[in-house]
């Protein structure tokens, strides 16, 4: 969720709807609320839909230890937010290496999308 903010703040830009020296600060805000209601949402389900054989304290447990896999995740993930925004100032200044950057952030954003969306096709599946 946060990834995909990041990109639409860029396209904001694009269009001149926001100020390039916001956006920094935009998608980071974007990336924490969309972080913080993608993990409760996961947490939430995970919890309410999980098999019968698998106890409260087990399901609450697994949780505990998904909240350690979640922070350096969205760690790096709001990395990658920051360096698709990059991705705008590159262009304007021209500088191949934070083009090739910005492109690296791109790249790494749209197979974290993909990844979401096979994943979630095979949860509709299920």
């Amino acid at each position: 969720m946060g990834l995909l903010a990041g990109m639409i703040v860029i396209g904001h830009v694009v269009a001149g709807r926001l100020s390039s020296s916001m956006a920094f600060m935009t998608v980071t805000v974007f990336f924490l609320i969309g972080s913080l209601v993608g993990f409760l949402h996961g947490g939430l389900l995970g919890y309410a839909g999980r098999p019968p054989e698998v106890s409260r304290r087990l399901a609450l447990r697994r949780l505990g230890l998904a909240v350690l896999y979640a922070v350096p995740a969205m760690l790096g993930g709001w990395v990658v937010a920051l360096l698709v925004t990059l991705s705008i100032t590159a262009f304007l200044i021209g500088q191949i290496a934070a083009v090739v950057i910005a492109s690296v952030g791109w790249v790494v954003a749209g197979g974290v999308l993909w990844w979401a969306v096979v994943e979630t096709r095979g949860a509709f599946r299920n």
